[in-house]
């Protein structure tokens, strides 16, 4: 094989354990990779229906292959090494799909390179036809993900200096608290996306409190409409 063909061989490839790899003999037909956000659609009085971008959802995606039975005696095979018998094949996918553990899918000379788990395994006999199995593999991303305790800071009691008298603290918003709020709204308490929601001296309700972010209260309608992450600045007692 030249150099040409080696750098441009496209394989579809499969990665698990402590970078174990193997290729599937025959590649799939046709395999399309989905790209899609949960974005939430909202009626704004006097203003008209508006599309709130929602965070990025797994991408997913299902594909038919073959396994042949007989590798050796096969034309068609696309793989630079093989396993001699397709059943190698089938245990070994069987068993990546038991073990409900990450791997990663990889197509060589495209930037397709993704940590998945095996949501599903199928495979059989079509048509007749007993030289091959006809599989089915449908992936699903994988995103490690672990929950963070987040602790408020502690404030230090101001002590009041003898022969002054103290005066009297605001009352502190917190969560129940009626508000009158007045700037833009975020979709998360560190600010990632600026909703299209604006209010304009509208009573609300805190029904959420993140200390030391950058948007601490999320806000919701007094009729239970949630509205989205406020700054302190925009907010103030009802």
């Amino acid at each position: 094989m030249s150099k040409m063909s080696k750098s441009t061989h496209m394989g579809f490839y499969i990665t698990y354990g402590k970078n174990k790899t193997f290729e599937l003999p025959v590649n799939p037909a046709e395999v399309s990779i989905k790209y899609e956000t949960d974005d939430k659609q909202t009626n704004i009085i006097s203003y008209g229906e508006i599309n709130q971008i929602g965070e990025y959802k797994l991408r997913k995606f299902d594909f038919d292959f073959v396994l042949p039975r007989h590798m050796k005696t096969t034309h068609y095979l696309t793989a630079n090494s093989f396993q001699p018998r397709a059943q190698s094949y089938l245990s070994l996918l069987i068993k990546l799909y038991k073990a409900k553990k990450p791997i990663r899918f990889v197509i060589s000379s495209t930037a397709v390179s993704i940590k998945m788990t095996i949501a599903g395994f199928t495979f059989g006999f079509k048509d007749g036809y007993a030289d091959e199995y006809a599989c089915t593999l449908s992936l699903r991303e994988y995103r490690s993900y672990a929950a963070k305790r987040v602790k408020p800071k502690k404030k230090k009691k101001k002590v009041a200096k003898k022969g002054k008298t103290r005066s009297k603290s605001a009352t502190k918003i917190t969560r129940g608290s009626i508000v009158v709020a007045t700037g833009s709204l975020y979709s998360t308490a560190d600010g990632d996306t600026k909703l299209g929601t604006i209010l304009e001296n509208q009573t609300v309700k805190v029904t959420l409190m993140i200390p030391n972010t950058k948007y601490p209260y999320y806000l919701q309608a007094l009729m239970g409409k949630p509205l989205g992450w406020a700054s302190k600045a925009s907010v103030r007692r009802a």
